[in-house]
């Protein structure tokens, strides 16, 4: 038995939009041969050592990254530029990345007929 399903336009109506993603890690346990120094991870019993970075963290098992979509924008450069003006707030990374509107979000979004470009109101 075959089961076809007619789409309606508003369901497989396609257009890109970018999220402005931010790296999070989650923090799930004590990596072996390290000790907390009050701020970051030191090597045992040498305090002065360099502190683990949180991809350190990652790579021992005691951490894990996902990426976080922080905001949205309606072209790849309008992310990029927000993400360069500000990269001092993501020490942990950023990326643009591209998905599909559907549906009413995307009727929504052809709808506007003025999209101002980001720009940088900080300066």
């Amino acid at each position: 038995m075959t089961i076809s399903r007619i789409h309606p336009e508003s369901e497989i109506t396609r257009d890109p939009i970018f999220l402005f993603q931010v790296k999070r890690y989650i923090y799930h346990g004590e990596p072996d041969g390290y000790e907390w120094g009050g701020e970051d991870w030191y090597p045992e019993g040498n305090p002065e050592g360099a502190p683990l970075s949180s991809s350190d963290l990652e790579s021992l098992g005691a951490a894990s990254s996902y990426w976080d979509a922080e905001r949205v924008f309606f072209t790849r450069e309008e992310g990029e530029q927000y993400g360069r003006d500000r990269h001092y707030n993501y020490p942990d990374g950023w990326r643009v990345y591209c998905v599909c509107s559907e549906g009413v979000l995307a009727e929504l979004l052809k709808s506007r007929t003025v999209r101002e470009p980001y720009q940088d109101r900080t300066s």
